[in-house]
C-alpha cells in the first residue's frame, strides 16, 4: 500500500490523540513526538493540516495542543488518509504508470482496481476506535521514523 510519510505520521498521530485524549483533555504534540519517535515540527505541520481538514481542535499557549474534533468511533481511517494525501491513494496505477486508466491500462490494471475497492472499503470502516487498530497503533511503528521529506513509502503492514 502506497501511503506518504506525512499519512503515516498522520495516522500514528491521530490514534495516539485518540488513545489519550478526551474532551477535558488534550496532547501536546511534543508528547506524541517522544511516543512515538517522530520529528516535532513535521508533526506539528501535519497536525496543522488535520486542523483545517476539520478532524482535530487546536489550543494555543501554554498547556494547548490537540484533540478531536469529534468522537474516535466517527473519524475513520479514510478520513485521515483522505485529509493528508487526497483520493489519490485509491486512483494511482499498480505499477505506478503515469498513462494507466481505464482505457489505456497497464497489465494490472483491473485487478488492482479492485483490491483497491477492498481496501478502500476497509478504510471507510475501520474508525480510530476500533480495539484492533488501537492495539496495532500501540504495537508498531507503520512507517520509518525520522524521515521528514514528503516521499512515498511502500507498507503492507496496514
Amino acid at each position: 500500500m502506497f501511503l506518504t510519510t506525512t499519512c503515516c505520521y498522520g495516522l500514528q498521530a491521530m490514534f495516539y490523540i485518540a488513545e489519550h485524549s478526551d474532551k477535558n483533555t488534550i496532547v501536546d504534540v511534543q508528547e506524541i513526538a517522544i511516543s512515538k519517535h517522530l520529528p516535532a515540527h513535521f508533526l506539528s505541520k501535519i497536525l496543522n493540516q488535520l486542523v483545517k481538514k476539520e478532524l482535530l481542535l487546536s489550543y494555543k499557549g501554554q498547556g494547548g495542543g490537540y484533540r478531536l474534533r469529534k468522537n474516535a468511533s466517527e473519524i475513520s481511517i479514510l478520513d485521515v488518509i483522505n485529509a493528508l494525501d487526497g483520493n489519490v491513494l485509491f486512483e494511482k496505477c499498480g505499477l505506478l504508470f503515469q498513462d494507466c486508466s481505464t482505457d489505456h491500462s497497464c497489465p494490472i490494471h483491473d485487478s488492482f482496481r479492485q483490491e483497491m475497492n477492498v481496501m478502500e472499503s476497509l478504510f471507510t470502516t475501520k474508525k480510530l476506535s476500533d480495539n484492533d487498530m488501537m492495539q496495532m497503533a500501540k504495537s508498531c511503528s507503520p512507517c520509518s521514523a525520522g524521515a521528514e521529506s514528503e516521499k512515498t513509502v511502500f507498507n503492507d503492514s496496514l
